[in-house]
């Protein structure tokens, strides 16, 4: 997995349509689809749901049961179970995807980048730093439970 892979996604994701997210990322449309479908078939799978040209121009976000399924099959290599989809459709499983983002985000940068992710432990800024990330995560991670605790 490439980081400009990583970032053409992410760009795709944010416009919905694979040309502007290749003027987003200042290369040719062709290039960023390539980048992409090698990100698929690395972890798998589809991460964005192509259709027609007639209907669609763009990809789409997965909806909560592609997610998971698709979470299930590359963590597990198996189905999702009950919980897993009943997770998925209560938002809960998102809550724990947004909270462990930045955690793992921050392994695969220290395994990536690791001059440029040391000030953030040899530093007392980048303790700060640090500090700060655990607290916000706490912050969220509390506002996620009262979000996904509250019976509809």
């Amino acid at each position: 997995m490439e980081m400009h892979q990583v970032r053409y996604f992410l760009a795709a994701v944010s416009e919905l349509n694979f040309t502007k997210a290749a003027d987003k990322c200042n290369v040719s449309q062709p290039s960023l689809t390539r980048a992409v479908k090698q990100l698929e078939d690395e972890l798998g799978g589809d991460l964005f749901r192509r259709e027609r040209p007639n209907t669609d121009p763009g990809p789409r976000l997965l909806n909560d049961y592609e997610i998971a399924s698709r979470l299930s099959y590359f963590l597990w290599g198996s189905m999702p179970d009950k919980t897993l989809f009943d997770l998925a459709s209560q938002g809960k499983l998102q809550g724990w995807i947004v909270g462990a983002l930045p955690l793992f985000l921050g392994v695969v940068l220290w395994f990536m980048e690791k001059d440029s992710m040391r000030p953030l432990v040899t530093t007392w800024w980048g303790w700060v730093v640090v500090g700060v990330i655990v607290i916000m995560e706490a912050i969220g991670a509390f506002m996620i439970k009262k979000i996904v605790t509250i019976d509809v």
